[in-house]
């Protein structure tokens, strides 16, 4: 193995530690959010005991699925660019996808944000991550490209990491919960009547 090849995978393990789930094929998504935040914990709760990927993605509010696979999206056009001999599925998997004329403007998306500050570098990302998905039906990609990643040597780990609601506060449209011993909150919206996660519940 090369080192580029090296320096590739270590990227794409990375990462998929973050991002990615070991699961089996499955051949739809299922979940639209929930009624209510209760209802969509416990469906997310459930299709992480599953290790089904697409139905949590389909749990996250629809204008920001995109952005929960973005960094992951990003890092393979840079495999793909550099070297996609080495990641042949990744790249064949973008070009089935229509991803792969989007790579160039990711990759300028990507070189711009890094001059920016948090705030706007995270409003830009938004708008980056809805400009590459755009059409695109994030909850079957991305279990598509979770199977591709495992294929390349990804391991395997969860996404959604909570384990119960301590405490929830609705107000209005949002809703804010928290876990005991954790600092951090799990945020859910409400679109059109349904309630979603945020993308950040993923992440």
């Amino acid at each position: 193995m090369t080192g580029t090849t090296r320096s590739i995978r270590r990227a794409l393990v990375g990462l998929a530690l973050a991002v990615i789930l070991g699961a089996p094929p499955i051949t739809a998504a299922t979940g639209a959010g929930g009624d209510s935040p209760q209802e969509v914990f416990e469906e997310a709760l459930a299709a992480n005991r599953r290790s089904d990927m697409a139905t949590l993605l389909s749990l996250v509010a629809p204008a920001e699925r995109g952005r929960v696979l973005l960094d992951l999206f990003d890092m393979a056009a840079s495999a793909c660019t550099q070297s996609p001999e080495q990641v042949a599925p990744l790249c064949a998997l973008l070009e089935e996808s229509g991803l792969a004329e989007r790579i160039p403007a990711a990759l300028e998306g990507v070189e711009a944000e890094a001059e920016l500050r948090f705030e706007p570098r995270m409003a830009h990302q938004r708008e980056r991550a809805s400009a590459i998905f755009a059409g695109v039906d994030v909850p079957a990609f991305g279990q598509r490209l979770k199977e591709v990643l495992l294929e390349l040597g990804a391991p395997d780990g969860d996404l959604f990491t909570w384990e119960r609601l301590d405490s929830l506060e609705v107000d209005g449209d949002r809703a804010v919960a928290r876990e005991e011993g954790r600092s951090d909150e799990l945020r859910f919206v409400e679109v059109d009547g349904r309630w979603y996660l945020s993308w950040r519940a993923l992440m």
